[in-house]
């Protein structure tokens, strides 16, 4: 072989060494980063479990601040006072008879307003009269 048959080869072997070498970077490059987006996944989840249970406990103490039969009592008084106002509300045949009512109230308010509009009108009538009446008429009309 001859020396640029030797410096072709190496080339080429030096070509495709270098194209390992970046290949192998690249893998390890993307393995840490998969690595450091695990551990700030790990981080962010221990932080989030940290508060849940903090709150939890919080929210056991303040549980354990009021004695259970306290609370009980308290729901059935609390309880008994709505039942004792639902007692007092009106029911569907209440409702009817009020409805009743107004629609009564109704029929009477457009009669007094059909008669008021009767009313009205000859008002005016009686008022045009006495003007008529109380102007001097002109000799040449």
């Amino acid at each position: 072989m001859s020396l640029d048959a030797w410096k072709l080869w190496v080339d080429i072997a030096q070509f495709v060494l270098t194209g390992l070498v970046a290949f192998f970077v690249w893998l390890t490059r993307q393995g840490q980063a998969s690595r450091d987006a695990i551990t700030s996944l790990s981080v962010a989840f221990d932080e989030r479990l940290d508060r849940v249970e903090s709150r939890v406990l919080e929210a056991d103490v303040s549980l354990r601040a009021v004695p259970s039969t306290e609370r009980c009592l308290e729901h059935a008084r609390r309880i008994g006072q709505v039942e004792e106002t639902l007692r007092h509300i009106p029911g569907h045949e209440d409702m009817k008879r009020v409805h009743a009512r107004i629609d009564a109230v109704t029929e009477l308010a457009s009669e007094v307003r059909g008669r008021l509009g009767g009313i009205e009108r000859m008002l005016d009538m009686i008022s045009q009269h006495l003007i008529d009446q109380s102007v001097p008429k002109r000799e040449g009309k």
